[in-house]
């Protein structure tokens, strides 16, 4: 079923921005959250996000309505939440490239695979960190980039002036990279995020026929 013709989408959302995009006139069994995301973030980009979310807030619900009356199936995007915070992979290497390669930016990613106050990274020591990925298995990926030092059982270190360091200040080194986000906000965010990158956000931009008019 096409978008537009569902339930009382056409009435609700009918003078929308989301009426001039392809999402109107496509198949809502087969929109996908990336698509969704992509959308509202360019409306972000134009300072409509606000009404973009609204806009699919209402059809998230109309989506629901209609499984609940068996006009369709299911969709992909009848689970998603965008009035929250949803974060793509491509919001995550933003962050993270506001933090210098190796330690610090380890730390925030082994931090978030284990689910994990960032706080505890600064003393993290190698016992702790492997059970946490016989808990975590997905976090053995962001550990085995991790250098091990001869000298210090600590995970995540540092030469600051010619001497090994743990990572001072990297709470605050954080917020500053992402203009003062709280790491459990983040965290809470990556338990959602859509593993979508810039590259894959740019394929969906140009599937809505949207680039074209951010440039204009």
């Amino acid at each position: 079923m096409l978008t537009k013709l569902l339930g009382n989408v056409a009435v609700l959302l009918g003078d929308q921005a989301i009426a001039r995009s392809k999402l109107w006139n496509k198949d809502i069994e087969s929109v996908s959250a990336p698509e969704i995301v992509a959308f509202i973030k360019l409306e972000d980009m134009a300072g409509r996000g606000e009404q973009a979310r609204a806009s699919i807030d209402v059809l998230l619900s109309e989506v629901r309505a209609a499984i609940g009356r068996g006009e369709i199936a299911g969709a992909p995007i009848e689970r998603l939440r965008p009035s929250e915070y949803v974060m793509t992979m491509g919001d995550l290497y933003k962050i993270l490239e506001g933090l210098p390669e190796g330690a610090r930016r380890n730390s925030v990613r082994f931090a978030l695979a284990t689910d994990t106050p960032l706080e505890r990274m600064v003393s993290m020591r190698w016992p702790e960190a492997r059970r946490l990925v016989e808990i975590r298995p997905r976090a053995a990926e962001v550990l085995a980039t991790v250098p091990r030092h001869l000298h210090t059982d600590l995970v995540f270190w540092e030469y600051v002036r010619g001497r090994l360091s743990p990572l001072m200040g990297l709470v605050a080194h954080f917020e500053l990279a992402s203009n003062g986000m709280a790491f459990d906000t983040l965290r809470d965010a990556y338990k959602t995020m859509i593993p979508i990158s810039f590259e894959v956000d740019y394929a969906a931009l140009r599937e809505l026929d949207l680039i074209g008019k951010m440039i204009q």
